[in-house]
């Protein structure tokens, strides 16, 4: 699996309570992950921080899995 940093957009919010001109500025925020790119298919990039692999070097699992929806995807470059 090859390792990519994805670009993306993701929704901000803020749980306490805040004055409405406030609320009306907050930006969505921009955001990089860095992983092994695991799928990229049309609805959604599928990446992941780390690989477990076997004593034949056979990936047999995965931590730290991160799913982003196409439409928030900005740009996914390999590494």
């Amino acid at each position: 699996m090859k390792p990519v940093q994805v670009d993306w957009v993701d929704a901000a919010g803020e749980a306490q309570h805040i004055p409405p001109e406030t609320a009306a500025v907050l930006q969505p925020l921009l955001r990089v992950n860095l992983g092994f790119l695991l799928d990229e298919r049309e609805d959604a990039v599928v990446i992941c921080s780390g690989l477990i692999n076997d004593q034949d070097n056979k990936c047999v699992g995965c931590e730290g899995t991160v799913v982003i929806p196409k439409g928030m995807v900005l740009e996914v470059r390999e590494l």
